[in-house]
C-alpha cells in the first residue's frame, strides 16, 4: 500500500479549510490545513508536502507572496 500524498492547505476561512480537508482525506491525501502564510511556512519548514493551495488573501502576508517563498 502506497503513503498518502501529503497537501498544505492555505486558507484563513475555517468553515472552507476544514471542508477542502474532509473532501481531500475522504479521497485519500493526507492534508494539513493552516490559516497563515506564517504558520504555512513554520508547517514547510518541519515537512514539504508534495503540494501546497493556498488562498490569495490571507491576513498578513499574502499567497502569492507565500508562493514568491516557497
Amino acid at each position: 500500500m502506497s503513503t498518502p500524498r501529503h497537501l498544505l492547505l492555505v486558507d484563513d476561512d475555517a468553515d472552507l479549510l476544514q471542508l477542502l480537508s474532509l473532501r481531500l482525506t475522504a479521497n485519500g491525501y493526507r492534508v494539513t490545513g493552516v490559516a497563515s502564510a506564517e504558520a504555512a511556512q513554520a508547517q514547510l519548514a518541519m515537512d514539504l508536502p508534495a503540494l501546497v493551495i493556498s488562498d490569495i488573501r490571507l491576513p498578513g502576508k499574502d499567497g502569492l507572496a507565500l508562493f514568491d517563498e516557497i
